[in-house]
C-alpha cells in the first residue's frame, strides 16, 4: 500500500499541473504588466528532444522520501513519451503520447495498473479528472497548451493570471511571469475553492537552439486543504539535446504500449469517465 500511494503521487506528478491557496509569485522581479499580453498558443520549443531529470517525492504522513531518474522524449506537436525509474524498482513509471492516444502504465506489482485515452480525453476538465494525460505535461513545460476557454481574469502580483471554469464547478488557473511572459505557476480548485494541487514553475534554462524550458517543477498535493504529498522533478540542463527521432524510435516510444499479463487495464472515455477492462 506505500508503493501504491508513493506512485500514484509520482503518476501525478507526471501528469497534473495543479493549484493551490498561493497568491504571490515569490521570486518575481518587479515588472509591470501589459495590457495587451495574450494567452499563448504556440510552444516554446519548436523541435524535438530529450532530457533527463531527478524527481523526489515526499509524503509525510507515510515517512516516504523516495528518489527516481526521469528521461523525457518529445518530438511536436504531441509526441511525448517519459520513464521513471526507480534504483530498486527499476522501470516504475512508463507514460506516452501521440496526436491520437496517450497511456500510462505504472509497473509495481502492487499496482499493476495501465491506463489509455484518446487525447481529445486528456485535457483536464474537472478538480477531480483522473491525471493520466501527457497534456498536461506539456502545459507544465510550456511545450503545448490545453485548448480550454481560459480567460484573462487579473494582473496580479506581478503576473498575469488566466483562468477557466472546470466541469465540476472548480477552477484551474494559469500564472505568467510579467517580466519574461513564462508560464510560472498552474493552480487547480475544488468546487468549494479548496486547494487540489500546487504546480510551481521556476529556473528557466536556455536551450542550444534558443528556446527556452523549466529546470525545476514543484508541486504540493492537498486533501481537505491538507497537505498531502510533495514533490519536485529538476530536469538537467546539461542532458538537453536537440534530436531527430527515426520511424523505428516512434514505433517504440511515441506508440501506444500494449503491455501483456498487466492486472488491470482502464480506458479514459472522451468525457472523462473512467471504464475497466480488465482485472480484479
Amino acid at each position: 500500500m506505500v508503493y501504491f500511494k508513493s506512485f500514484l503521487i509520482m503518476s501525478a506528478f507526471l501528469f497534473l499541473a495543479g493549484c493551490g491557496q498561493q497568491t504571490m509569485l515569490e521570486s518575481f522581479k518587479v515588472c509591470s504588466c501589459d495590457d495587451g499580453f495574450e494567452f499563448p498558443q504556440s510552444s516554446y520549443q519548436q523541435q524535438s528532444f530529450t532530457v533527463n531529470a531527478d524527481c523526489r517525492i515526499e509524503i509525510p504522513d507515510e515517512k516516504i522520501k523516495e528518489t527516481y531518474n526521469l528521461k523525457f522524449y518529445y518530438e511536436p506537436m504531441f509526441n511525448v513519451y517519459m520513464q521513471a525509474d526507480h534504483v530498486l524498482l527499476g522501470k516504475a513509471v512508463i507514460a506516452g503520447g501521440n496526436d491520437d492516444q496517450y497511456w500510462l502504465w505504472i509497473r509495481h506489482k502492487e499496482v499493476d495498473s495501465y491506463w489509455f485515452g484518446s487525447w481529445q480525453s486528456g485535457c483536464i476538465d474537472s478538480s477531480t479528472s483522473l491525471p493520466i494525460n501527457p497534456s498536461v505535461i506539456l502545459e507544465a513545460m510550456g511545450l503545448l497548451y490545453c485548448p480550454q476557454d481560459y480567460k484573462k481574469v487579473e494582473c496580479s502580483c506581478n503576473a498575469y493570471v488566466f483562468s477557466v471554469a472546470l466541469a465540476d464547478g472548480g477552477e484551474k488557473k494559469l500564472w505568467f511571469d510579467c517580466c519574461d511572459d513564462k508560464l510560472a505557476k498552474i493552480e487547480i480548485f475544488g468546487a468549494k475553492g479548496n486547494p487540489v494541487v500546487l504546480c510551481t514553475i521556476k529556473d528557466y534554462f536556455s536551450t542550444s537552439d534558443g528556446a527556452k524550458l523549466p529546470a525545476k517543477l514543484e508541486m504540493t498535493v492537498y486533501s481537505d486543504s491538507r497537505e498531502i504529498a510533495k514533490a519536485t522533478i529538476k530536469f538537467k540542463p546539461e542532458s538537453f539535446k536537440l534530436r531527430e527521432y527515426s520511424d523505428v524510435f516512434r514505433k517504440s516510444f511515441f506508440a501506444q504500449s500494449k503491455p501483456d499479463g498487466v492486472k488491470n487495464v482502464y480506458q479514459i472515455l472522451d468525457d472523462g469517465k473512467v471504464v475497466k477492462i480488465s482485472g480484479d
